[in-house]
């Protein structure tokens, strides 16, 4: 249900750019992803904290969970929830694993809203990785079920868990939102991943004293880190007085790439009065206004040079 209703979402995208910029796709110099616009996703409910604080799109905590910056950003993540999620749903039940789902990928997003503030993002990577926070929950809520395979099921999980928390210190992708959707689909998890257990004469089993104990700690941890994060937010704490360090868990320079802005990450151009264009610029710097060059309309080399000049310079 959920990747149809994605898949859908993203039909829809591509209508809507359509109509807006007068082709389904963004050029590809600047979404490579095969999908559409900042604006489009923008209009449609993409991440962004300054609308979310001060213009009251409490929305935009959620839209970003089933929005996706293009066709290949959508296959990749749909494939993901389908390798995950299948196992889990058959373990545990569509309701509860759409409950971890969805808690997660809400999180995620609130992650993103305080350490990546002025991104527009969007996407259903946090979800997803709140569905391997779930499997550690179920490993040690479960650990009985596991016991002749523990040794096995403990190192997939971490190799899992490493690599995928490696993979987003690259450019571009957002890890906070990762990171937020793992911690709290493991929280969520504790909530309501205890398998029943029963005797030799069918008897269901009371929990374990350790299940009841873990349980009771995922449900008071869940809603104390969700109130505590949208304080955060709708405070306006500056993350980066407190943790200068954390911009380092969603990007780390490497010889191999930089963490530098660059405005081949995707910027969004429109027009406004007294012949001055609006960029939205890459990554942390924000919205800005500037006199728009003879071409910027149609000249796809005229606007990547605005957006140097402009958001970099």
């Amino acid at each position: 249900g959920m990747i149809a209703f994605c898949s859908v979402l993203m039909v829809m995208e591509i209508i809507i750019n359509g109509a807006r910029e007068g082709e389904a796709f963004e050029d590809l110099s600047i979404n490579p992803l095969l999908g559409p616009s900042y604006g489009t996703l923008i209009a449609m409910g993409a991440k962004q904290s300054v609308r979310i604080v001060e213009d009251g799109d409490f929305y935009r905590l959620i839209a970003p969970i089933f929005l996706h910056g293009g066709v290949l950003h959508l296959l990749f993540n749909m494939a993901f929830l389908n390798s995950f999620g299948t196992h889990l749903e058959t373990e545990f039940g569509h309701a509860r694993i759409a409950y971890i789902y969805l808690m997660s990928g809400f999180f995620g997003v609130l992650c993103s809203a305080i350490f990546n503030p002025t991104i527009p993002s969007v996407g259903a990577s946090g979800a997803c990785y709140g569905l391997i926070g779930a499997s550690w929950a179920d490993y040690f809520l479960n650990f009985s079920f596991y016991r002749n395979q523990w040794r096995e099921v403990l190192c997939r999980l971490s190799a899992g868990t490493i690599f995928n928390a490696l993979l987003g210190l690259i450019p571009q992708l957002d890890n906070f939102a990762h990171l937020g959707g793992l911690i709290c689909g493991f929280f969520t998890g504790l909530t309501v991943m205890i398998l029943p257990r029963y005797d030799l004469y069918a008897n269901l089993k009371p929990d374990k004293s350790y299940q009841t104990c873990l349980k009771l700690f995922g449900l008071i941890s869940t809603p104390v880190i969700i109130i505590c994060f949208l304080i955060i937010l709708y405070v306006g704490v500056d993350v980066d007085t407190y943790c200068p360090w954390c911009s380092y868990l969603s990007c780390l320079p490497t010889p191999l790439w930089s963490c530098e802005v660059s405005c081949e990450e995707g910027f969004d151009i429109t027009d406004s009065v007294l012949g001055n264009s609006t960029i939205i610029c890459p990554r942390d710097i924000g919205i800005r206004e500037a006199e728009s060059p003879s071409g910027i309309k149609t000249d796809l080399d005229v606007q990547f040079q605005f957006c140097v000049d402009v958001c970099l310079n």
